[in-house]
């Protein structure tokens, strides 16, 4: 196996917990990015840190799953009922007063 350190890469990501192959996918991106859009290689990376900026946050993104389990267990509970209940009571307190309300 060839340390990360013997290929003498430099990339944003760093050799730490990064494999050769996920090196390899690093500087491939890089090379398309810069010779498919003429940008400069600093320019590609800079555009790849963006990405991955981007995905990562994407990643932070709470799991659908995991919201319908906090839904789920709020239901059970009665805490969505009572939420609901007291929402509509705030939200009455603000509403103006109608002629005619029944």
């Amino acid at each position: 196996m060839v340390s990360c350190e013997k290929l003498r890469v430099e990339s944003p990501l760093g050799c730490h917990g990064i494999s050769v192959a996920g090196q390899i996918e690093y500087w491939a991106t890089l090379g398309r990015i810069a010779e498919e859009t003429g940008l400069t290689v600093q320019e590609a990376r800079e555009a790849i840190a963006r990405y991955d900026a981007v995905a990562r946050h994407a990643e932070s993104v709470e799991p659908v799953d995991a919201i319908e389990a906090r839904f789920l267990a709020a239901e059970s509970s009665g805490r969505l009922a009572q939420a609901v209940r007291q929402t509509v009571h705030d939200d009455r307190g603000k509403a103006p007063a109608v002629r005619g309300a029944v």
